[in-house]
């Protein structure tokens, strides 16, 4: 597990005519806002306007899901953290909102979400997975049979 960053929200405008966009700025949660808004005025955008914070939801590189760890222990899903990003993004939260800690999940598919007892996304391991037949109808009768016998050996 990994202390959380937060993605810091802003909107920009470019001197090179670029239209109004965002610009996502992955910081510390405890970052001050005017200097990544001056960081932002001194690669060259001339309007840099604060728009909100968000928790990550996938892991980058590979688009991971993620979850959320809080002081209690508890578990949130990204969906979650995010909808409560007031309470999540505030140091003096109580114990069971204040994020301490994410990390991916890979294979858990029994992880749930103490706010609203979802079940965390999961990379490899989705609950249907353990009793999904092997074959390429999923359970319509269009079986293909061994490997073996798809590849002519």
């Amino acid at each position: 597990m990994r202390p959380p960053n937060i993605t810091w929200v802003f909107g920009v405008n470019s001197n090179i005519g670029l239209c109004d966009r965002e610009e996502h700025v992955y910081a510390p949660l405890d970052a001050d806002a005017r200097e990544l808004a001056q960081s932002l005025y001194e690669a060259g955008y001339i309007k840099v306007e604060y728009i909100r914070k968000e928790w990550e939801r996938w892991a980058w590189p590979g688009g991971y899901p993620l979850y959320y760890v809080c002081t209690d222990g508890g578990v949130l899903c990204s969906k979650c953290v995010n909808d409560n990003i007031k309470m999540t993004s505030d140091p003096e939260a109580e114990r069971d909102w204040r994020v301490v800690g994410v990390d991916i999940n890979y294979e858990n598919n029994e992880l749930f979400c103490d706010h609203c007892g979802e079940r965390c996304e999961s990379a490899y391991c989705e609950p249907d997975d353990a009793d999904a037949p092997a074959s390429t109808g999923h359970d319509t009768g269009e079986d293909s049979g061994p490997a073996e016998d798809l590849c002519g050996y």
